[in-house]
């Protein structure tokens, strides 16, 4: 029960207090964001709200993602510790939520990498 009110004051809180800087667009245009005042860093690793806009839906007509991330800056790994997708650009209309995912290697040259950067480098 403790694990599900943490979890709703953290999916409830994205959007209080926040504020989001856009640290990425890729080829196709898809934008990157993350939200500088949420960011927690628990010794190699740094935990952080990304939002995504697509600059084309996605296979499942989500336009915009909400991902709450790990990046470890000491293995450049990185994982999604919640993920909501939304059906419009501006992150209302939610479509789906996923839960923890596994760790990835970080790829050289994505918005991830840059962003990876950016904190792990602060």
């Amino acid at each position: 029960m403790k694990r599900c009110i943490i979890f709703l004051l953290l999916c409830f809180s994205t959007n209080a207090a926040s504020d989001w800087v856009k640290f990425a667009t890729n080829d196709e245009g898809s934008e990157y964001f993350y939200d500088i005042n949420k960011i927690r860093k628990l010794g190699d690793r740094v935990l952080l709200w990304v939002r995504t806009r697509y600059a084309e839906p996605s296979k499942y007509k989500d336009q915009s993602s909400e991902i709450y991330q790990q990046i470890n800056c000491t293995e450049y790994s990185f994982r999604y510790i919640q993920a909501i997708y939304y059906k419009d650009k501006n992150w209302k209309s939610e479509s789906a939520t996923e839960g923890k995912q596994p760790k990835i290697n970080i790829p050289d040259g994505s918005a991830i990498a840059y962003l990876a950067n950016i904190v792990c480098s602060d």
